[in-house]
C-alpha cells in the first residue's frame, strides 16, 4: 500500500459528515475498540475489500450478503433489514453503520478522501515509448492524476492501476490493469429524486490481448467492477460506463456508448455509435446498426437496429440481401464462440475420469484426453474417438482450449489444478480440491485474482432428487430440518492412497452442509481399520450445527450390500432417497404434542418423481455453462473449500480417536427458508 494515501478514523469521518450525512446515520454498533486503533483507508467491495477499508452491504439476497460473511473488512455499512439477519459472532467481530440509503450515507463518508490538494496535472506527460513497470499504480497517492497522456507504443505492465488517462493508440495493456475514471459516479437519491454524485468503489479489470484505440473512457466500477474478458476490442471514442461485463471476443466500434450495468455477451459487435441502455444484456454474437438505440436485451444471434432498436429479421423479408449478409457474418461469430466455449481437455481416463470423457465428448466439448498410462489412452480412443489424445500435461496447458477437467488422485490435484489456474484455464477438478484448507484456499485465491471459473465434482449436488429435496424444504413442506443422515456403503472399491472418509464421504458432506447452509461449529469422527494400516475403511461422522440441525454420515467400503440413502427429518414430514433404487419417498409423518404427551403421527409414504438426466452430463453442462456466462457454478471453490475444512476436520477427530473439533461458524446462501435462524451454540445432550 502507498504510504502517502489517505487515512481517517472511524469517528473523524463520522465528525466530518454534512448535516444530511448525519440525519442518515441510525446507529454505530459498538465502534469503540476497532475504530479507536485502526485508520480507514478508503472503501472497496465486500469480497475484495481489506480489513482496513469500509464496505457496503445493500439488501439484495443471500448472494451479496455471502460475499459480506466472507470479507475481511471491520467497517460495514448496511441497513436495519441486512443486519438483522447476520450471525451474532460476525455482528460482534466489526463495526456496523446502520442507514436507510446505504449507498448514499457511505458516499457522504468517503468525501474526506476525494478532498486532494489541486496540482498542476497539465504538466504531467509520459514520453511516448515509455515502459511503466509491473504493478506501477498512477494517480492514488503517486503525483500523475487526471489528463496524463499515455502515448501511443507504451507498454503497461500487469495489475498497473490507471486513473482518468488518455490511452494512445498501439499502446499493449497487460493483464489484470484497471483503468478508472475520476472516481465518481452518480445516483439517484431514494428520498429526495434529486440525482447525487458518490464515490465508485470498484475497478476495471482488462483481460490479456484485449485491444484499446485512442480516447477510450472506461468509468470505474460502482461496486461491482467492470471487466473486459480476453481478446476484447474496443475502438476509438468509445465510452463504457460501470459495472459493465463485456465477455471474450467482443467487439466495440468507434463511438458506442455502453451504460451503467450492461453485459455484452462473446464475440457480439456492436456498430459504431451505437448507445446501450442501463441495465440491457446483448447475447452471445449478438448484433447492432450503427447509430442503433438500444433499450431491450438482445438475444443470441440477434441482430438489431433503429431508435428504438427492433428485430430486424422482424421487419425484413426472409431471402433479404442484407440478412443474408448479416447472417454470414452472425454465423462467423457463432464459430468462434462455439470454438471456444465447447473446448475442454480431461486430464485422467481411469476410474472416474473415463466417465467425464464420455459425457463431455457427447456434449461435443471435447478436444483433448490426456492420460500417462497406455490403458488409459486406449480407453480414451475408445470413448472420444475424435479427441486428441496426449500424455503430458503440460500439452493440454499450451492448448487454446477454455476448460481442463482434472480427474487424478486426489495428491495431484492442487498442483495440477494451480498451473491450470495460472495459464488462463478455467477448471473443473474432481473431489476433493486438495488435500489440505491452505491448499484449497490458494487454489481459491489464485481462481479469484485470474477471474477464472474454479469448480469441485460433488456430483450428488446435480442429481435430480436432490434438487427435488432442496425444494421441498424451501417451501416449507417439511417444516423446519431437525436432522440428517446418509449412508454410503459397499464392498470395495478399495483405495490405498487415501481412506474411505476422503474417498466416499465428500458427497454427502456437500449435500448435507448445502441443506442447512452452515459449516457445523463440531465435527466428531470415529472408525475402523482392517484391510490396510492406516487407512481407515468405515467411518462414522457427526456434524452439530450452529441452529440446532444435527447430521451423521456413515461411509464403508467393507458392508456386505450397497447402500447409499440420504434422510432429512423435518418437523412436518420426512423424506428418504435411496440412490440404489431410484427411490425418492416423502413421509407424511411427524410427532405431535397432545395433552402433554409426544404422540408420533404415523402417515403414509408418498413417491416424488424427478428427472432420469444422467447427474455427471448435468455436472459437465454446468462447467460449460459457466465457461460461457462465468457465473460461478453451484459447487464453486468456496464450496469446495467448505467441504476440505469439514473433512480435514473430521480427519482430524478421527486420528484422536473421536475429540471433538471445532470450526468456526459459516454461513452461506442455499435459497432453504424452512431452516431455524442462527443462534447460540447448543449442548450435545
Amino acid at each position: 500500500m502507498q504510504t502517502d494515501e489517505p487515512t481517517f478514523l472511524l469517528n473523524d469521518l463520522i465528525s466530518a459528515l454534512s448535516e444530511r450525512g448525519r440525519e442518515l446515520l441510525i446507529e454505530v454498533s459498538d465502534p469503540s475498540v476497532l475504530a479507536a486503533s485502526l485508520p480507514i483507508v478508503g472503501a472497496r467491495a465486500p469480497e475484495l475489500a481489506r480489513e482496513n477499508e469500509l464496505t457496503l452491504c445493500k439488501n439484495r439476497g443471500h448472494r451479496l450478503i455471502n460475499d459480506l460473511l466472507h470479507s475481511r473488512s471491520l467497517f460495514v455499512v448496511t441497513d436495519l433489514d441486512v443486519f438483522s439477519r447476520l450471525p451474532s459472532n460476525f455482528v460482534q467481530r466489526r463495526v456496523f453503520l446502520l442507514s436507510p440509503q446505504p449507498r448514499l450515507f457511505l458516499s457522504m463518508l468517503l468525501v474526506p478522501f476525494y478532498q486532494r490538494p489541486s496540482i498542476a496535472w497539465q504538466e504531467m506527460r509520459v514520453h511516448p515509448s515509455a515502459q511503466i513497470a509491473t504493478s506501477t499504480m498512477l494517480a492514488r497517492g503517486v503525483v500523475i492524476g487526471p489528463d496524463v497522456t499515455i502515448r501511443s507504443g507504451c507498454v503497461i505492465g500487469p495489475n498497473t492501476v490507471i486513473d482518468h488517462a488518455i490511452i494512445g493508440a498501439d499502446t499493449h495493456v497487460g493483464p489484470n490493469c484497471s483503468i478508472g475514471g475520476d472516481g465518481f459516479g452518480f445516483e439517484v437519491d431514494e428520498e429526495t429524486g434529486s440525482v447525487v454524485r458518490f464515490p465508485h468503489l470498484g475497478s476495471v479489470h482488462i483481460g490479456e490481448r484485449v485491444e484499446i484505440s485512442a480516447n477510450v473512457t472506461i468509468d470505474r466500477g460502482s461496486l461491482r467492477d467492470t471487466i473486459l474478458e480476453d481478446e476484447v476490442k474496443v475502438d476509438n471514442l468509445v465510452y463504457i460506463a460501470h459495472n459493465c461485463h463485456i465477455k471474450r471476443g467482443a467487439l466495440i466500434m468507434a463511438n458506442a456508448t455502453l451504460l451503467g450495468s450492461v453485459t455484452v455477451g462473446e464475440y457480439a459487435w456492436i456498430a459504431p455509435s451505437t448507445s446501450i441502455l442501463n441495465g440491457i444484456d446483448v447475447g452471445r454474437c449478438g448484433m447492432t446498426g450503427v447509430g442503433s438505440v438500444v433499450v431491450h436485451t438482445i438475444g443470441n444471434n440477434d441482430l438489431v437496429v433503429g431508435i428504438p432498436a427492433y428485430k430486424l429479421r422482424d421487419r425484413l423479408p426472409g431471402d433479404s440481401p442484407l440478412l443474408r449478409d448479416a447472417d454470414a457474418i452472425r454465423d462467423g461469430l457463432a464459430n468462434k464462440s462455439r470454438t471456444l466455449k465447447m473446448s475442454v481437455a480431461v486430464i485422467g481416463c481411469g476410474y472416474w475420469g473415463k466417465n467425464l470423457v464420455r459425457n463431455f465428448h457427447s456434449l461435443d466439448a471435447l478436444e483433448i484426453v490426456c492420460d500417462a498410462t497406455e490403458a488409459g489412452r486406449q480407453t480414451a480412443v475408445s470413448l472420444a474417438p475424435t479427441a486428441t489424445i496426449v500424455t503430458d500435461p503440460a500439452e493440454v496447458l499450451a492448448s487454446d482450449v477454455a476448460g481442463v477437467v482434472i480427474a487424478t488422485p486426489a495428491e495431484t490435484h492442487y498442483a495440477l489444478v494451480k498451473v491450470a489456474l495460472l495459464a488462463g484455464k478455467d477448471v473443473f477438478v474432481e473431489k476433493p480440491l486438495a488435500l489440505t484448507y491452505e491448499q484449497g484456499a490458494e487454489l481459491v485465491r489464485i481462481a479469484e485474482e485470474n477471474q477464472r471459473i474454479l469448480m469441485v465434482g460433488h456430483v450428488l449436488e446435480y442429481h435430480p432428487a436432490m434438487q427435488q429435496i432442496r425444494q421441498l424444504i424451501q417451501s416449507g413442506e417439511l417444516g423446519k430440518v431437525h436432522y440428517i443422515y446418509s449412508n454410503r456403503l459397499s464392498l470395495g472399491k478399495i483405495r490405498r492412497e487415501e481412506n474411505i472418509l476422503w474417498s466416499f464421504a465428500p458427497h454427502d458432506v456437500a449435500v448435507i452442509l448445502r441443506i442447512v447452509g452452515s459449516l457445523p461449529f463440531e465435527v466428531v469422527a470415529c472408525g475402523g481399520t482392517y484391510v490396510q494400516p492406516n487407512i481407515a475403511d468405515v467411518t462414522v461422522t457427526n456434524l452439530l450445527f450452529d441452529n440446532g440441525v444435527r447430521a451423521h454420515i456413515h461411509v464403508s467400503w467393507l458392508h456386505p450390500f450397497k447402500e447409499q440413502r440420504l434422510v432429512v427429518i423435518g418437523s412436518k414430514k420426512m423424506v428418504s432417497f435411496d440412490d440404489v433404487s431410484k427411490k425418492l419417498v416423502v413421509y407424511d409423518q411427524r410427532v405431535e404434542w397432545q395433552e402433554g404427551q409426544p404422540i408420533p403421527i404415523k402417515g403414509q409414504g408418498s413417491e416424488v418423481s424427478f428427472g432420469s438426466e444422467e447427474p455427471l452430463r448435468i455436472e459437465c453442462q454446468a462447467f460449460l455453462d459457466a465457461i460461457e456466462s462465468r457465473i460461478p457454478p453451484l459447487t464453486d471453490g468456496h464450496s469446495g473449500l467448505r467441504v476440505l475444512r469439514v473433512l480435514q476436520a473430521a480427519q482430524r477427530s478421527l486420528v484422536m480417536n473421536g475429540k471433538p473439533v471445532s470450526l468456526p461458524i459459516d454461513t452461506f446462501d442455499t435459497g432453504n427458508e424452512a431452516l431455524p435462524a442462527l443462534s447460540a451454540r447448543r449442548g450435545h445432550g
